[in-house]
């Protein structure tokens, strides 16, 4: 079976129907008629043309000999259409590339390509679109800062003869919101921990995990838990005046932030005498006795997922630590009674 070696280096199964489909175009824009059995004898000739290549074909080799091939049928018109058909196929290569280039953010190709493939026509060239954009690309730009540009510019693009512009600016703005939602979900670690309760669940572990609080992505959260079918596991309690009780009732309070200074939530679970399960960043370690009152993690995917089993696997150590945060919150409390009496005020 052959394969066919792409401009990138990838390799994909080669597809005769592909071949034949980039021919019909070029016929199809001269207007002479032709027919299956004409188009199929152009390709065997054009695999002819191939069989002396070892491995797999380049694309390019492969465009080659479609051109050759046309030429030597007296298809000269056609063959015309055909290397027009691939200078435009480049240009709007090279302008996709240019435009993830310019924001810095290689996804965006595969974006552009399909939009490339669903709006078809000169009107709705990436080229037009990538030679707009780049009048608003300005040196140190960010990634969010371009998508935004990349949007403007099909936006100003639309008109009365080229209102598809708009569907495409809409595209754009979907594409720039998840790249968005997904760095947010990335800095809070929440597609990372829905993937770890998952996996959790599926070993066989009982539990339920209640987030408190809401924010801008609470919908996607809800739909990403829904997605991996973690209902029955993860509840959205939404914001509470007062969540103390929900707190206390807890076997466990989870912070696992990839940033964090101080964290008030930290001190205020071992007021409660809840056992904390929080990662090494920030001034975290400063707040927990790891092993003694709770238990600290490496910003990383696996320690944070070994820490939750651990904890989930032996209820003993969240026991031992809740009675450890009781003792530390009695001295504490004596403690601050015995400062009290020294700096009360003479005869209080």
């Amino acid at each position: 079976m052959r394969n066919i070696i792409k401009r990138d280096g990838t390799v994909r199964p080669y597809e005769p129907e592909k071949i034949i489909t980039a021919m019909g175009k070029a016929f199809r824009e001269t207007a002479a008629g032709t027919s299956r059995e004409e188009m199929e004898r152009l390709l065997r000739a054009v695999e002819k043309e191939m069989e002396h290549k070892d491995g797999g074909w380049a694309v390019e080799d492969i465009q080659d000999a479609v051109e050759r091939v046309l030429m030597e049928n007296g298809r000269y018109e056609e063959a015309k259409r055909y290397i027009l058909y691939r200078h435009r196929r480049n240009e709007q290569r090279a302008a996709r590339r240019a435009m993830a280039q310019a924001a810095g953010v290689p996804a965006l190709d595969g974006v552009l390509a399909k939009i490339e493939k669903d709006f078809p026509g000169e009107a709705y060239a990436l080229t037009v679109l990538n030679t707009k954009f780049q009048s608003f690309v300005k040196p140190g730009m960010g990634a969010d800062a371009a998508l935004e540009a990349l949007v403007k510019a099909a936006v100003e693009l639309t008109s009365q003869e080229a209102p598809r512009w708009e569907f495409i600016a809409a595209r754009l703005l979907n594409a720039r919101f998840g790249r968005s939602l997904e760095e947010q979900l990335r800095k809070r670690g929440i597609g990372g921990l829905y993937d770890k309760l998952r996996r959790l669940t599926d070993e066989g572990y009982a539990f339920h995990w209640y987030f408190v609080g809401d924010g801008v992505l609470l919908r996607e959260w809800t739909a990403l838990r829904d997605q991996l079918a973690l209902q029955k596991t993860v509840t959205f309690l939404g914001r509470m005046e007062n969540p103390y009780p929900v707190m206390k009732a807890a076997d466990c309070f989870a912070l696992l932030s990839k940033y964090e200074g101080l964290p008030v939530t930290i001190d205020e679970a071992k007021l409660l005498h809840v056992p904390v399960i929080a990662t090494r960043v920030g001034g975290i370690p400063e707040q927990i006795q790891s092993e003694k009152t709770g238990i600290l993690v490496d910003n990383d995917e696996q320690d944070i997922y070994n820490g939750l089993k651990r904890m989930l696997a032996h209820p003993e150590c969240l026991n031992e630590w809740r009675e450890n945060l009781r003792r530390e919150g009695d001295r504490n409390a004596e403690i601050l009674q015995s400062l009290m009496r020294v700096f009360a005020p003479k005869g209080a």
